[in-house]
């Protein structure tokens, strides 16, 4: 019964921890930069986090990578994952408040040169899901006139596939490119011959 309890503390201890590092990812202003970088730096450093006010407790790299995969689909991989975004956020707000100072000239073309770079990453990613609806169109047009129940089939599995990769957290489809590379071809061809 004892080891059912501290797993149950460990399980908590583990969505705490979770939330927490969310947290940071959302707005890193709101943690204390130095006690959380060091801590964010590695695997070790996150075992040891303890942080009263949120049910958090130090704990050991093995019970983490242990309890993990039992309330967390992607196991201790998710949790470092979120870490190291966690880190990359906490420093990034760093480098931001140093560089992007709105009252120089300097800061002022930094900001500049970041809204410009976001804009362009917009009207890449609004073209390249522009394209992804046209084949799509194709696609179900594609099911549709389908004779057989194994070409329907064939269709909708690749069909599926198309949509899947592009699901915000995909890694294809946060780094488009400029020739968007990421889009599958459907070859409809060699299906047909079925």
């Amino acid at each position: 019964m004892k080891s059912d309890k501290r797993v149950e503390s460990n399980k908590t201890n583990i969505l705490n921890l979770k939330k927490l590092l969310m947290d940071i990812c959302k707005d890193p202003s709101d943690f204390d930069k130095v006690l959380f970088e060091n801590s964010l730096k590695s695997q070790g450093g996150l075992s040891k986090i303890e942080c009263t006010e949120r049910g958090i407790i130090k704990s050991s790299i093995n019970t983490l990578k242990r309890i993990s995969p039992l309330i967390l689909d992607g196991g201790f991989e998710e949790l470092d994952k979120i870490r190291v975004m966690a880190y990359k956020s906490l420093c990034k707000k760093d480098s931001n408040s140093n560089e992007q100072n709105s009252s120089t000239k300097t800061g002022l073309n930094n900001r500049i040169k970041e809204l410009e770079l976001q804009l362009m990453e917009s009207k890449k990613s609004q073209l390249f899901l522009i394209n992804a609806i046209n084949e799509d169109l194709k696609s179900f047009n594609q099911i549709k006139n389908s004779t057989t129940h194994s070409l329907r089939q064939s269709f909708a599995e690749n069909s599926i596939k198309r949509l899947s990769s592009f699901s915000l957290l995909s890694p294809d489809f946060m780094n488009i490119g400029d020739n968007n590379s990421n889009v599958f071809n459907i070859d409809r061809n060699s299906n047909e011959q079925k």
